[in-house]
C-alpha cells in the first residue's frame, strides 16, 4: 500500500509539474517559446541575456563568442573602442551609445516594420576597393519589409540580420538601403555614431581623410517638432538623410556621382559612391530621364581609407 501510494505521488507530480521534472527530455520550440529562445538543454529562457540571446524560440546564442552583447534579443556591439587612424592618428575613437531621438516619429514617418529584409548583398572586387550589389526592393514600389542593414567589413559590405525595429537598438550596423533612401547609424536612425560627409572632388579622386573631416548624422527629423525634413527631390517623403544627396529626381532616379567619405561605427573612414539604382538603363535615367529596368538593385562603390 504504501509503496502503491508513493508511486501515484509521483505520477501526480510529474502530471503537474511537467514531464521536464519527471527527467524526460525537454522540449522546446517557436510555438511553445515564443517570446525567449530555446537553451541546449532544450529549456525556453527569456533570451535577454549576452550569454542567452534571442526570440521567437530560435536556438540561444552565445554573444560573447563574438565579442558582442545581447541588446533586444539581437546580439549587438558593445560600445567600441579602437584606434583611429584617421584625421587625429593616435587618438582613441570611443563610440558611446546615444539615444535614438524622435524614434516614434522616425517609425511612422520611414514606415518601419519588424520583419527582416529578404533582400541580399553580394561584393565584387574594384582595384583596392569593393563594388556592393543590394537588393533595396523591399517588396516592391511599397515597402513591405525592412531596410537591408549592413556594416563594412574586410571581405566587403556585410548583410546583419536585423529589422527595423531591432536595428533603432543596434550599435552593429553602418549602413541600411531600402528603395531610393540611404541611411546611416546616428541620429534619428539609430543609438550609435557613424557619420559622413559630401565631397567636392570625384570618388576617384579621394585617396585620404580630409582635413577639415566632419562627421554628419542622420538627422531628418526637425530638433524642435520631430517633423520630417524631406531632402529636396520633390519626393516629399523622402528623407534628408546624410547621403540623400546620392541621387536626384527627374522622373527617374538619377545619379549624381556625389561621393561621401563616411566615417564606420569603428572608426575607420571610407570613400564611397552610389554608381547605379537601375539594374539595367542607369545612363537613360541619367541623362534622358528614362526609367531603367529593376528599380531598387543598388550599386555601391567604397573603399577603405585608413
Amino acid at each position: 500500500m504504501r509503496l502503491t501510494f508513493v508511486f501515484a505521488l509521483v505520477v501526480s507530480m510529474c502530471f503537474v509539474l511537467g514531464t521536464a521534472a519527471c527527467g524526460a527530455a525537454k522540449t522546446c520550440s517557436p510555438q511553445s517559446c515564443a517570446t525567449g529562445c530555446c537553451s541546449a538543454t532544450g529549456e525556453c529562457v527569456g533570451g535577454a541575456v549576452t550569454s542567452a540571446c534571442g526570440s521567437s524560440g530560435d536556438t540561444c546564442v552565445d554573444c560573447a563568442l563574438t565579442s558582442q552583447v545581447c541588446g533586444n534579443q539581437v546580439c549587438i556591439a558593445a560600445p567600441v573602442e579602437v584606434v583611429d587612424a584617421g584625421v587625429d592618428a593616435g587618438t582613441p575613437f570611443v563610440c558611446a551609445r546615444s539615444a535614438v531621438t524622435c524614434s516614434d516619429q522616425a517609425i511612422a514617418e520611414l514606415g518601419l516594420f519588424a520583419n527582416m529584409s529578404t533582400g541580399a548583398v553580394t561584393n565584387a572586387a574594384d582595384t583596392t576597393g569593393f563594388v556592393a550589389t543590394v537588393d533595396t526592393r523591399a517588396g516592391g514600389v511599397t515597402a513591405t519589409e525592412s531596410y537591408v542593414y549592413a556594416k563594412f567589413g574586410e571581405l566587403g559590405l556585410e548583410k546583419l540580420a536585423l529589422s527595423d525595429m531591432t536595428a533603432l537598438d543596434s550599435m552593429d550596423w553602418d549602413i541600411a538601403f531600402r528603395r531610393f533612401v540611404i541611411r546611416i547609424n546616428s541620429g534619428n536612425s539609430g543609438p550609435s555614431c557613424v557619420g559622413a560627409q559630401l565631397q567636392t572632388v570625384p570618388y576617384d579622386n579621394i585617396t585620404f581623410v580630409p582635413a577639415n573631416f566632419v562627421a554628419e548624422s542622420d538627422d531628418f527629423l526637425s530638433k524642435t517638432s520631430c517633423a520630417l525634413i524631406p531632402d529636396g527631390s520633390g519626393l516629399t517623403t523622402s528623407p534628408r538623410t546624410a547621403l540623400a544627396s546620392f541621387y536626384r529626381y527627374d522622373s527617374c532616379v538619377a545619379m549624381t556621382g556625389n561621393a561621401f567619405v563616411i566615417r564606420s561605427h569603428t572608426g575607420r573612414h571610407l570613400k564611397l559612391v552610389v554608381s547605379s539604382y537601375y539594374a539595367a538603363g542607369q545612363d537613360g535615367c541619367n541623362t534622358a530621364g528614362t526609367p531603367g529596368t529593376m528599380g531598387g538593385t543598388m550599386k555601391v562603390r567604397w573603399q577603405y581609407l585608413d
